[in-house]
């Protein structure tokens, strides 16, 4: 029994019903649209269970049709209806055990069992929300929320690759590689607000900037060192050298470039950033950010070490700049006004100007 071909854009859903009682019962099932209904009517008798089991298959790609999607869902709930819930169930069974055998945390005693729980359900919905991130990102509120539209933001580098990098590599690899396709937008947005390299947006679903507000948008441009130091993590986490080869390399020395262009030299012979948010978002537009100053830093150092081996040219034309790290407001302050940008290139590879 069941009622399949429920469509919505490049995705679609199958759902099927197998429903046991001891006495009988009638299933009538109306479709309308995108919007099915399923009326089981039975005579039910007192202590006497009846049971309904519901299988739902989904479907999504960004190149098959839906018709082709509506029949892979058709085999998949084919499989699951002939193998039976049990069967299911232990598979399922088998794919956690597997998750926590790499990524359980267990709280030593006397810290009390609400930690523990509060640990663990902290995890798991870390798992459902990249166990099959296979050419997409992370929404920022995973599934449990529509919240952000399902938008992608820095949080995935930030706090959910590092964990990744340690427990599911694969997956880590993923989520940076679906970074990587993106490039080519990040570097039409850098050109649009006359940048080099390239600039990755602080909101997106598709590459492409989805933010309204500049302040707390735009201007956080912080997102390009997180996408750095999430790559600098896996790297180090599991010595992946052909990914550093066939994508972070391009990743670390564009997010760099952008730095290069962004920050100037004062004449207090440091290198500054000026008209950035940080990723705290409660003081917008702010001359050198702590936060900011510090990871573009690390992009520039990291982007350096990475280019020298690989023959690459350098970022900016020099390790590190040396940054200030106390953060003044927007407007700037003596001695550090931003000058008109140099025709000459200069490198990030000294700790002051020479």
């Amino acid at each position: 029994m069941g009622d399949r071909g429920w469509e919505a854009g490049r995705g679609s859903l199958l759902p099927d019903r197998v429903a046991r009682a001891p006495s009988p019962f009638e299933l009538s099932v109306a479709l309308d649209g995108d919007v099915g209904e399923a009326v089981l009517t039975a005579d039910a008798e007192p202590g006497v269970p009846i049971r309904i089991i519901k299988y739902i298959t989904y479907q999504s790609s960004r190149s098959a049709s839906s018709a082709e999607l509506v029949a892979r869902c058709g085999r998949t709930l084919d499989r699951a209806l002939r193998d039976g819930a049990d069967a299911l169930l232990e598979s399922q069974r088998r794919e956690l055990d597997r998750f926590w055998e790499s990524a359980d945390v267990v709280v030593a005693s006397g810290e009390g069992a609400r930690m523990q729980q509060a640990i663990r359900w902290n995890l798991f919905q870390l798992c459902q929300a990249t166990w099959r991130v296979e050419g997409a990102g992370v929404p920022r509120r995973g599934l449990t929320a529509q919240a952000y539209e399902g938008h992608y933001f820095w949080d995935a580098e930030i706090y959910i690759l590092p964990f990744l990098s340690f427990t599911q590599p694969r997956i880590a690899r993923n989520l940076l590689r679906f970074r990587h396709s993106m490039l080519a937008q990040a570097r039409d947005r850098a050109r649009e607000i006359n940048h080099n390299g390239a600039l990755f947006p602080w909101r997106t679903i598709n590459g492409e900037e989805a933010s309204a507000s500049y302040q707390s948008g735009t201007a956080q441009y912080h997102l390009n060192a997180d996408i750095a130091f999430a790559v600098r993590r896996y790297v180090n986490a599991t010595d992946d050298r052909d990914f550093l080869a066939e994508a972070g390399a391009e990743l670390l020395v564009e997010t760099a470039r952008m730095w290069a262009d962004l920050g100037f030299y004062a004449d207090d012979q440091r290198f500054h950033l000026h008209n950035v948010t940080g990723p705290d978002e409660y003081t917008t537009v702010v001359n050198d950010n702590t936060s900011t100053n510090l990871m573009a830093r690390l992009n520039l150092s990291y982007a350096a070490a990475t280019a020298r081996p690989a023959g690459r040219a350098c970022p900016m034309t020099s390790s590190a700049p040396s940054i200030p790290r106390t953060p003044t407001s927007s407007s700037a302050s003596a001695g550090t006004s931003r000058p008109p940008r140099p025709t000459t290139s200069r490198c990030c590879c000294t700790t002051t100007r020479s």
